[in-house]
């Protein structure tokens, strides 16, 4: 939660949903929020006495997994390495919570959501892309296939570039690239996280070998620009997607857009 940086330790998806709940953070009826830390808040988990502990999408080792098991019954990680779906996710709330019709209801409106943000925007079919992270001058990142950035890209409709599938290491959501490569990413549009309010302009004077990125001389990089806008779609969830197509995706149309141009 810390990670979306807002006065509640919170994000304004998870906000807006406690709020029709009834439950603001602060409020009687808030859910408690837990240290986070190099290691899990163990006791202050056991002080709220879950009837379950629930994290499919998470890092959990071997050692962590036991000792919450301790505490209550826990869903673990689905796949490996963060590399669980939104969609498996929420199927695996459903089946916990005894709601799977829900569930699959659910995942059927995100997914008809995104396809038709698709639709309405077609340059995007015609887009291939990188999903990146440009935030140390010494090592930028890039998302392999199973992380949940090109899965979003993806659903939009556009297509993660061939460089992609060469370079990806096995068994991890990512890989990482010299600088001084950079150049080699042969691709539409780069969508990349970054510090938070960081240009490419500023992100290029930090480092200059990023400027041979072929995407950035067409003005086709999308930056979140915020820490809370690369939550939304770096762990997603139905409530921060939604999110995402109103405060993200504009920014990504446009990176499209000047890429198509530049063509």
């Amino acid at each position: 939660d810390t990670y979306g940086m807002n006065d509640n330790n919170s994000t304004t998806w998870k906000d807006a949903a406690l709020e029709g709940l009834d439950a603001s953070i602060g409020s009687e009826n808030a859910p408690v929020q837990y240290k986070v830390g190099d290691d899990i808040d163990y006791t202050g988990i056991a002080a709220s006495k879950p009837d379950v502990i629930f994290a499919p999408y998470s890092g959990l080792a071997k050692e962590q997994y036991e000792k919450l098991q301790k505490i209550a019954p826990v869903v673990g990680p689905i796949e490996p390495s963060y590399l669980t779906s939104w969609e498996q996710v929420t199927e695996a709330a459903g089946q916990m919570l005894g709601k799977e019709e829900e569930a699959d209801a659910l995942i059927e409106d995100i997914e008809g959501k995104l396809a038709k943000v698709g639709e309405e925007n077609p340059v995007l079919k015609d887009t291939t892309f990188i999903a990146a992270d440009l935030s140390a001058p010494e090592t930028a990142y890039v998302y392999s296939e199973g992380d949940t950035r090109p899965r979003f890209l993806s659903a939009l409709g556009m297509t993660q570039a061939d460089y992609v599938q060469k370079n990806a290491a096995k068994d991890t959501f990512y890989f990482t690239v010299s600088p001084e490569k950079v150049n080699e990413w042969d691709s539409d549009i780069v969508f990349s996280s970054a510090v938070a309010g960081n240009t490419m302009e500023d992100i290029i004077k930090g480092q200059p070998l990023y400027g041979q990125i072929p995407a950035a001389k067409n003005d086709a990089v999308a930056l979140p620009g915020t820490d809370e806008a690369t939550l939304a779609i770096s762990s997603a969830s139905p409530l921060s997607i939604e999110w995402a197509l109103e405060n993200v995706v504009p920014g990504i149309v446009t990176a499209a857009e000047n890429a198509a141009a530049a063509k």
